[in-house]
């Protein structure tokens, strides 16, 4: 197993998105995206140890739909309480290898306050850059 990593605030975390997962209108991300069926953990990538382009590929190794990544900086993150913690799973995990993988730690739907909504308006799209035109 990777040794984990110290995760600075100015850190890039590379965060899959599913077609569903992308306001129609605007082309950004919604807050869907950062709740799924785990309330509490989010998996995300740490961009120094990855790129978005082998985050996005991944995507076909676990046959998810995935039209981009968008990226928001620990710091984003943990300025909403949010732990951010390198997990990253060997060999032999079923999701492995992946040495990038990170944990954001928390609850993302709180109620009266909208912490999965500030993650996703904290985004910026990494692949594609834009969504104004399709990926290929």
């Amino acid at each position: 197993m990777a040794d984990r990593e110290e995760i600075e605030n100015a850190d890039d975390l590379y965060r899959r998105i599913h077609p569903d997962h992308i306001n129609p209108v605007t082309q950004e991300v919604s807050s869907a995206a950062f709740v799924g069926y785990d309330s509490f953990n989010l998996s995300v990538d740490l961009g120094r140890l990855t790129t978005p382009d082998i985050c996005m590929n991944a995507a076909a190794r676990f046959q998810t739909k995935c039209v981009g990544v968008a990226a928001f900086t620990a710091g984003s993150a943990r300025a909403l309480s949010f732990l951010v913690e390198h997990e990253p799973l060997s060999e032999d995990h079923p999701d492995g290898p992946n040495p990038a993988h990170t944990l954001v730690i928390g609850e993302k739907d709180k109620p009266g306050r909208r912490p999965a909504k500030s993650l996703a308006r904290a985004c910026r799209w990494v692949w594609p850059e834009s969504m104004e035109s399709e990926p290929s």
